[in-house]
């Protein structure tokens, strides 16, 4: 059985609170947001680590769409379609992609981070 709604705000409200002590703070909100993107917008993990900032259009829909890779049919392979964002997913894309601009080094002979804004154009799935 899932669990409730009341329960899921009070879960993503703790782990949101959590963000910021977490040891690579920056990686902890990219999964805070793939883990609400995907409760959000039923899209498969799988699917979701696959979203290029190219697939995310803000504009179709009320809150926008974005492309993920689904599974094939039959042997078909993989087709993309079509996923709502809805009005939160929104949001915390714009935090998520705000955030790793922000965070991102600047200074010269400084290391790029795994989610600075060249890698950041893939939302990516490590492991």
């Amino acid at each position: 059985m899932p669990p409730s709604q009341r329960a899921a705000r009070e879960f993503s409200g703790r782990w949101r609170g959590s963000l910021d002590q977490a040891r690579k703070p920056l990686i902890a909100r990219r999964d805070y947001v793939m883990g609400k993107v995907t409760y959000i917008s039923g899209v498969r993990a799988a699917e979701l680590c696959g979203v290029r900032i190219g697939d995310l259009h803000w504009e179709p829909g009320q809150w926008g769409r974005f492309l993920v890779s689904g599974k094939g049919a039959r042997g078909s392979g993989p087709r993309p379609r079509e996923a709502c964002m809805f009005e939160e997913g929104r949001d915390l894309l714009w935090w998520w992609i705000g955030m790793s601009v922000a965070t991102s080094p600047t200074t010269p002979g400084t290391r790029a981070r795994r989610c600075s804004p060249p890698s950041a154009s893939r939302l990516r799935c490590r492991r």
